[in-house]
């Protein structure tokens, strides 16, 4: 019974960067300049005026700041907007976004998230499902090799069922993460399953080898003992 829970609350783990991460304010296309407005009201529910100052920082996904408090150009009353170059937006994923304003009547803050992707478009629902069935069956393949990495007293297979196990682990948390952040997600699925399939194969074809190399030194012991028994 524990050790079920405690497969459920891994699980569970790895789900919530996907289930958890905010509503962007804003979704736009990787390496496209773009020009983003934001409307501003005063405390009393006014429109701001020109006489408002408004700035914009940017941070990439990385948390580093690639806009540091520009200024907002005024558009028309209660809209102020940037105009972001395309270098700007070169990282896929969330970009932490803040605006502050001041005026004569207020001083304002603005904060939400700019979400960059390869073709500008969120992460449909529907497809979040498909990735949960995906990061499902890779959990659940995780799972089946650690068990059998228990069971399995032969040292070679069991230490090859181990790594498999983590390996496929790793992967899933990646991808949960990726999607969680609106990272492309099918590119990195593609890529996370590229990689596992990579190290899979390094590993068993290193698995096999020791197999091999220790049935070679197997057969040539037993090639002296009994040349030497015939002497």
């Amino acid at each position: 019974m524990e050790k079920r829970l405690t497969t459920l609350l891994v699980f569970a783990l790895l789900l919530l960067p996907a289930i958890s991460a905010a509503e962007p304010a804003f979704v736009f296309k990787q390496n496209n300049q773009v020009d983003l407005c934001v409307e501003i009201f005063n405390e009393n529910l006014s429109l701001a005026t020109e006489a408002t100052t408004c700035f914009l920082i940017l941070k990439n996904p990385q948390m580093n700041i690639t806009i540091p408090s520009k200024l907002m150009k005024f558009d028309s009353p209660g809209r102020f907007c940037y105009d972001i170059n395309a270098s700007k937006l070169d990282v896929l994923g969330e970009y932490p976004t803040t605006v502050t304003c001041n005026s004569s009547i207020d001083n304002l803050f603005l904060s939400f998230t700019t979400l960059i992707t390869p073709t500008g478009d969120a992460t449909p629902e529907s497809m979040l499902i498909v990735f949960a069935v995906i990061l499902l069956v890779m959990f659940g393949i995780s799972c089946l090799f650690l068990f059998l990495a228990f069971r399995i007293e032969d040292s070679p297979l069991k230490t090859f069922f181990w790594l498999a196990s983590f390996i496929f682990l790793l992967g899933t948390m990646l991808t949960a993460l990726a999607i969680g952040y609106n990272i492309n997600p099918v590119s990195a699925i593609n890529k996370v399953i590229l990689g596992i399939t990579y190290v899979l194969g390094i590993i068993t074809f290193l698995m096999f080898a020791l197999v091999l190399i220790g049935r070679i030194i197997a057969a040539m012991d037993m090639l002296r003992e009994k040349k030497g028994y015939e002497r």
